[in-house]
């Protein structure tokens, strides 16, 4: 069976596991292309206004694989077990194979609900271990910790280049899923009950001691599990480390200068801040 994965959201997480899952089941595996403006139009027509743009360009995603595969794999991931505590998935993911189904009713789904709570040994993903996509570190006058989801900072189609903006100002780039920070143990917040988040809390907490020289929180309007986490990092982790913050919230409105703008401005408090 041609089973369809698509390039986004958990892709950016779990795609090691689940291509080595789904492939000791024999299922042949065609991936989505890169984002691509198409894609992102795609989604944008089909998704519900309301939700967040990583779902609607999901969305895109699926819609690009119709016709060239037997089904869509759309995994459902409730809970992750980090020390043996469960964490819950993204709320808007929980019901990922729901809404694909409603979207495209001819489409054969194929769902696996991943649940670490239930102890099912094929559901254990291990350990989150994304490709490290960030530059190298190098011997700039300022390092930022950009934190964000990888289905956002890392896609072509959605990051706005962000990286390279940065760079361009002479300013080298630590990310969530940087080694510095991925070697580090994770010891969840308890105040956050969802399992991607830890990890960007985790980034927020050693920005300060890896050398960053400012926060740049990147994520899409609409992101509920945003709304609390960054208020956690603003108010209790840059408070305490007196380390500035910047806001970058996007959606299929934003314009590229408005983000190019807005990081220069980040970048010259930062010197500023340096030169006192």
């Amino acid at each position: 069976m041609r089973l369809g994965i698509p390039g986004a959201l958990q892709y950016y997480y779990h795609f090691p596991a689940y291509e080595s899952y789904l492939k000791s089941k024999g299922f042949d595996l065609i991936l989505s292309p890169k984002t691509t403006k198409e894609i992102r139009e795609k989604g944008l027509k089909l998704a519900p206004p309301e939700i967040c743009l990583p779902v609607k360009v999901y969305i895109g995603h699926c819609a690009e694989l119709i016709g060239k595969v037997d089904a869509l794999f759309v995994p459902r991931i409730i809970k992750r077990l980090i020390n043996g505590r469960p964490y819950y998935g993204c709320p808007k993911a929980l019901g990922l194979p729901d809404l694909i189904r409603a979207l495209f009713p001819k489409v054969k789904v194929w769902e696996l609900e991943i649940d670490e709570e239930k102890r099912r040994e094929d559901q254990f993903l291990g350990e989150v271990k994304i490709p490290d996509f960030s530059p190298p570190p190098s011997q700039r006058n300022h390092r930022v910790m950009l934190i964000g989801h990888p289905y956002l900072i890392f896609d072509s189609g959605l990051n706005f280049a962000i990286i390279k903006k940065i760079e361009k100002k002479g300013v080298s780039v630590l990310t969530p899923f940087s080694s510095d920070v991925e070697n580090l143990p994770l010891e969840p917040i308890s105040d956050i009950a969802w399992f991607y988040e830890q990890h960007l809390l985790r980034a927020a907490r050693v920005a300060k001691t890896l050398g960053g020289s400012g926060i740049i929180l990147f994520y899409s309007f609409g992101c509920g599990t945003a709304a609390v986490t960054n208020e956690i990092i603003i108010r209790k982790i840059a408070r305490a480390a007196d380390i500035p913050v910047l806001n970058l919230m996007v959606d299929e409105h934003t314009q590229e200068t408005g983000i190019e703008t807005r990081i220069e401005s980040f970048l010259e408090i930062i010197t500023k801040r340096h030169r006192r």
